[in-house]
């Protein structure tokens, strides 16, 4: 009986053996490290899908839609910055974009624009929510008149310069208090130019350094030689030509306030007054007549 109860048990062990088992199956965790590069791009693709989708929506609303109408009749332009142009020089460049959407403005091309303008230095353009395009100009700084020959005719003709050496034209109804400046025309070279404008400015300002200011009393200045600047100056009721060479225009000008009573005095009518030397001044004066 026991080796027969040996038998079956051997034989339920070699069944047992023989018998294909079920395989386990394993599952895979979600963040498995394989699959990430996969689902990193598929997302990827997909925001990028969504971002596109989004974009063109939005720029086909701003371009189509009528809230973003530019007034026909240009009422939503909004200009600052002028003292001497007219609105109307402005409203002139962005004629053609009126009636228009505002997105279709080409704002880079309008500052270009406005900046060539004769009395532009500077310009911005900029839309402003939802229906309106403000344009900011900074104008040149005229310093003084000038009289130029008009080219192929035998006049003069006055002028504005700014302290870059550029000429404007007379604005309409601005009035300016200005010295005339000579020695400068538009045949003189823009660097030279500019050295014998910033001598004239070097002479008003340090007239102007203090108190009492006597920039008002000159009525032009003559730049022609860049180092000896010639002012006009009306005293007394006579109008003399003082040389002030490029340096100490204010103590020299002082100089000849404190002095000219008594050169008128003893001269009569004082013509011009060298001032450039240390120590020592050069009159010309017309002839004394004795009675």
């Amino acid at each position: 009986m026991a080796r027969g109860t040996n038998n079956d048990d051997a034989a339920q062990e070699s069944s047992s053996y023989l018998r294909r088992k079920k395989p386990v199956r394993v599952r895979r965790r979600l963040g498995d490290w394989r699959q990430l590069p996969l689902r990193r791009g598929a997302i990827a693709l997909l925001v990028a899908a969504l971002g596109v989708t989004s974009a063109y929506s939005v720029d086909r609303y701003l371009h189509t839609d009528q809230r973003f109408e530019f007034a026909a009749d240009g009422s939503g332009l909004l200009v600052s910055g002028l003292s001497y142009m007219k609105v109307e020089e402005v409203r002139a460049v962005f004629q053609g974009d009126f009636g228009k959407n505002l997105f279709a403005v080409p704002l880079a091309t309008r500052q270009r624009q406005l900046a060539a303008l004769p009395w532009v230095e500077r310009a911005t353009v900029a839309r402003v929510w939802t229906r309106q395009v403000w344009a900011h100009i900074e104008e040149r700084r005229p310093v003084a008149f000038v009289r130029l020959t008009e080219r192929g005719k035998n006049r003069e003709t006055t002028r504005l310069v700014d302290s870059n050496g550029v000429f404007l034209n007379l604005p309409g109804e601005a009035r300016l208090a200005l010295p005339v400046l000579s020695g400068i025309t538009a045949a003189t070279p823009v660097g030279e130019r500019q050295r014998r404008i910033w001598l004239y400015l070097d002479l008003l300002a340090a007239l102007d350094s203090a108190e009492p200011r006597y920039s008002s009393m000159v009525s032009e200045v003559d730049v022609a030689d860049p180092r000896n600047a010639k002012a006009t100056a009306a005293y007394h009721g006579e109008a003399v030509e003082l040389q002030m060479g490029e340096e100490h225009f204010r103590h020299r000008f002082e100089v000849f306030l404190q002095n000219f009573p008594a050169w008128k005095q003893k001269y009569g009518v004082v013509r011009m007054v060298d001032l450039r030397f240390k120590g020592q001044v050069a009159l010309e004066h017309d002839p004394v007549v004795r009675r």
